[in-house]
């Protein structure tokens, strides 16, 4: 898929049926993690050799929003606030946390860039330039698919040991045909310049505060964009989306392999949704939708 592509990272603390919890997602404007604030008990879980910082760049006459900027591996990459993180997991703000924005495209070149958001490893995208039609790597996909596969099966099995990570996963660049090298990454705060930046997916996350089990109600609906008839509903634990079930007269429901995150709206009766749905083909979309279950 090619520019512009809508990717945002959202957690929830905790629901329940009769509480309404509050979000644990905290939205940060340029240069709030650099506040003097913020910049108490820093970590050390990358160094900044390994970031590609992002240029801060001045809005036009009514814009409301941030953009950041950074050339990654000879590619323009474009990121659209507001920027958002999960403050709850990582109360202090270090290099390496994973944090969404709202949009992110190329610009510059014919660029390819194709993104999944993973839910707990946040975010990864890869990119390829010059684009010889727009294809992605399998390898990139296949490889995602495995990580996607593996996390659900430690996920289920109670969480106990080491969770599969995109850094043990996935590589730093795939090649494509023609030869054509596409090069992955993800986006992270950073606690110099604007506060954003670009990582490879190899670099270790700081350490994590543990979200409470909580089941995403049933009832939450996405539509295929290719047929609009094919309707999935989507199934998630604590704040991540772990599959996609499609349900037809007479017969079992269809499981897909999905990918995401959720939260609870401060209205405490709407979900949103934000991932990637993969179909049996092997081909997939991304998804934000926000809805009342019940």
């Amino acid at each position: 898929m090619k520019k512009p592509l809508i990717i945002t990272m959202i957690m929830l603390l905790g629901l329940s049926a009769c509480q309404k919890e509050a979000s644990n997602v905290k939205s940060v404007s340029a240069n709030e993690a650099l506040t003097s604030a913020s910049k108490k008990n820093l970590g050390t879980a990358v160094t900044q050799s390994q970031l590609v910082p992002m240029s801060l760049i001045a809005r036009q006459p009514g814009e409301t929003f941030d953009t950041y900027e950074a050339i990654y591996n000879g590619v323009g990459v474009k990121v659209t606030g507001p920027l958002s993180y999960d403050f709850v997991k990582y109360p202090a703000i270090t290099d390496g946390i994973p944090v969404f924005g709202n949009v992110m495209s190329t610009y510059g070149v014919d660029a390819w860039l194709d993104y999944f958001n993973s839910g707990p490893d946040g975010n990864v995208f890869e990119v390829a330039a010059p684009t010889l039609g727009g294809l992605p790597s399998t390898g990139f996909v296949s490889d995602y698919d495995s990580y996607i596969a593996a996390y659900n099966t430690w996920f289920f099995n109670g969480g106990t040991g080491v969770a599969p990570t995109l850094a043990t996963s996935l590589k730093t660049t795939y090649t494509g045909k023609a030869g054509i090298l596409y090069y992955t990454g993800k986006l992270v705060l950073t606690t110099t310049g604007s506060g954003l930046a670009i990582a490879p997916v190899t670099y270790t996350m700081p350490p994590v505060a543990k979200i409470p089990l909580t089941v995403l109600p049933s009832g939450i609906t996405v539509n295929d964009p290719l047929n609009s008839a094919i309707v999935y509903q989507l199934v998630g634990k604590s704040d991540i989306i772990t599959s996609a079930k499609v349900f037809s007269c007479c017969a079992n429901p269809v499981v897909f392999t999905a990918s995401g995150s959720w939260i609870l709206e401060s209205d405490g009766v709407d979900f949103n949704c934000i991932g990637t749905i993969f179909r049996a083909d092997g081909s997939s979309f991304n998804f934000n939708t926000t809805q009342n279950p019940s």
